[in-house]
């Protein structure tokens, strides 16, 4: 049935249990190949959540209320950075006359969804989950609301000021 080519005895990343398999994995209608690099892509990113949960879990010092800020300006800068490259679109791509470009614009979307809810909810879900800090997750999600209505303040009067000011 399965050959070395389709086992997953050459990736170290694997846990034992699925590298002693002899056959591919049949929850999907993939090849051997795709279903093994999928595993590895799932793999790769819950060993990277758990480092990233063992240096959050390491006493840093920073406060509740910095962390927030921190999350609120990381996602004012990924916005910023999203919406430099949909105002610039026409100059990097060109005009797309076909469905590329809705397909485009839905897909960078709907990343962004994710990518915000990670970026906010993803630390606060850790305290929730792992360590089992309720207050201080919900904490957490206020002060990064705060900060992120701070940030939309200081945008919105920049462009109010830049409007009949300048």
């Amino acid at each position: 049935m399965g050959s070395d080519s389709t086992s997953f005895a050459h990736f170290s990343c694997v846990p034992k249990s699925l590298r002693q398999l002899k056959r591919p994995l049949s929850f999907s209608p993939l090849s051997p190949i795709s279903q093994i690099q999928v595993l590895k892509g799932v793999f790769f990113k819950l060993r990277y959540a758990r480092t990233m949960l063992k240096l959050f879990k390491k006493k840093t010092g920073l406060s509740l209320e910095f962390i927030g800020f921190l999350q609120a300006f990381g996602l004012t800068v990924y916005c910023s950075l999203i919406s430099l490259l949909m105002f610039r679109g026409n100059d990097l791509f060109g005009t797309v006359p076909n469905f590329a470009g809705p397909l485009l614009f839905l897909l960078l979307f709907s990343t962004s969804v994710l990518i915000c809810g990670l970026v906010t909810l993803g630390y606060p879900f850790l305290l929730f989950w792992k360590e089992k800090k309720v207050v201080e997750a919900f904490k957490l999600v206020g002060y990064t609301t705060v900060w992120s209505v701070g940030f939309v303040c200081m945008v919105l009067l920049t462009v109010v000021l830049r409007r009949f000011v300048f």
